[in-house]
């Protein structure tokens, strides 16, 4: 159950602008409502369902995934830049 309420926090979390993801593993790891699983490091956690969302093509990615400072996600846009079809900003 933990990782479908953090995916759900990081889709809900990212918008159409990049943003980097050591700023929502912050935000994740600052959020009291959510539960990691035991014993998993929670940063790490986080950081691996964003790469698992990037890898389903829910998000985009700009840069090494591993390297959170360096690295930037967004939801995917169509080729003009506008937010893909049927995706509700």
């Amino acid at each position: 159950m933990a990782t479908q309420e953090i995916d759900q926090f990081v889709l809900a979390a990212v918008g159409y602008n990049w943003q980097k993801v050591a700023m929502l593993v912050a935000r994740a790891l600052t959020e009291p409502n959510l539960n990691f699983p035991e014993p998993a490091d929670p940063a790490e956690f986080v950081a691996r369902r964003i790469e698992v969302l990037i890898c389903n093509g829910q998000l985009e990615s700009l840069g090494d995934t591993t390297n959170w400072r360096h690295c930037e996600v967004r939801r995917p846009q169509n080729a003009t830049g506008a937010p893909s079809a049927g995706v509700i900003a």
